[in-house]
């Protein structure tokens, strides 16, 4: 009787331990794919359809890394549609947010598609709906 169980119970554990080895560790240094591949420029996509050759070009916006600063934020974003100077920006969840110039309120919003590799910025509440393609790293 014991035999059997040891049997039995043996390799499930076995199994177990494997399991345990080679799932939970990629689990635990998981990162989100907007947390390094939105680091980059990027332009604006799907331009005026009416617009004439000498419109000026689409709007582009510079995400960079930068350390954390007493606020904690973990970026710095150049949109050209809102201003010239960057603006600090924090991780939050899968979402980049792009804090004002009083960091206290998030101006812009931006999501990571990393299907498309293509970017998504809003307004907060879904306003000002821009989607983006790549233009460097």
């Amino acid at each position: 009787m014991i035999k059997k169980v040891l049997l039995i119970v043996v390799p499930v554990l076995i199994v177990a331990v494997l399991a345990a080895v080679v799932i939970v560790p990629p689990l635990l240094t998981h990162s989100v794919a907007i947390e390094t591949r939105a680091v980059g420029v990027w332009q604006e996509t799907g331009g005026s359809p009416d617009a004439s050759p000498t419109s000026p070009p689409a709007y582009r916006l510079t995400i960079s890394r930068t350390p954390g600063d007493a606020y904690g934020h973990d970026y710095s974003v150049t949109y050209t549609r809102t201003s010239k100077a960057p603006f600090p920006a924090v991780l939050a969840g899968d979402e980049i947010h792009v804090w004002g110039e009083n960091t206290k309120d998030v101006v812009w919003v931006i999501d990571y598609n990393a299907r498309t590799d293509t970017l998504l910025v809003t307004r907060p509440g879904g306003r000002d709906l821009h989607g983006l393609r790549r233009v460097s790293n």
